[in-house]
């Protein structure tokens, strides 16, 4: 077994949340009364960014306070349609059972919310499959940089040598994370980024079920 642990991505990569995610983000746009264009909201989602950044990005707002309301407004219906409105990717928990079977340590690393991936892990009855849940919290470090490894991956792996782990997600956030700590990455083409030059993938996944490939 060439990799001990892996570091996962979660919007678009294990859950399909495009739909929750860029309707609630029509929803602020209707709600707010900021225009924007469905290509817009597309390349938003694309990013991998946080949604701060990514709501600032769209709509072109750097008031931190019309910000925070913007995200009140994108959360309330977010949470109140997540349920009917994500799935998990096909074949993903074939994937996350036989990782769990192999030994395989398995840690969530998302710019997504916090409590949003553990609602979403707790829909699906998954959470037991990963031993650390990573998301977006104001003033913390995130993807891509190094530093969500460095202060709050690494010291739950136990000096676990850097070629015996390996990241997967869909975006070239993702995939420039991996650089920056010196791992492996595996891009998941089937998720929601888009390939372009900054991404230097390891591997490349044209569905979930080709990471038992990889392992």
């Amino acid at each position: 077994m060439k990799y001990s642990h892996i570091i996962w991505d979660f919007d678009g990569t294990i859950c399909n949340t495009w739909d929750g995610v860029f309707q609630s983000i029509q929803q602020v746009s209707r709600i707010h009364h900021l225009p924007t264009k469905d290509e817009d909201i597309a390349a938003a989602i694309h990013s991998g960014e946080t949604l701060e950044v990514a709501l600032q990005n769209l709509f072109k707002i750097d008031n931190a306070e019309i910000i925070a309301d913007l995200i009140k407004t994108y959360r309330s219906h977010y949470v109140a349609h997540q349920g009917e409105l994500q799935s998990l990717f096909p074949g993903i928990l074939k994937v996350l059972k036989i990782c769990h079977e192999k030994g395989i340590t398995s840690v969530i690393c998302s710019n997504k919310g916090t409590q949003a991936v553990h609602d979403a892990l707790a829909q699906f009855e998954i959470q037991d499959f990963f031993r650390l849940v990573i998301g977006y919290e104001p003033g913390l470090p995130h993807k891509p940089s190094k530093e969500v490894f460095t202060q709050l991956i690494q010291p739950v792996m136990n000096d676990i040598p850097l070629e015996q782990i390996l990241v997967i997600g869909d975006t070239a956030k993702d995939m420039i994370f991996a650089q920056n700590c010196g791992i492996d990455g595996c891009w998941a083409s089937y998720g929601f980024g888009r390939k372009d030059d900054s991404m230097h993938p390891k591997y490349i996944l044209e569905e979930s079920s080709d990471i038992l490939m990889v392992l």
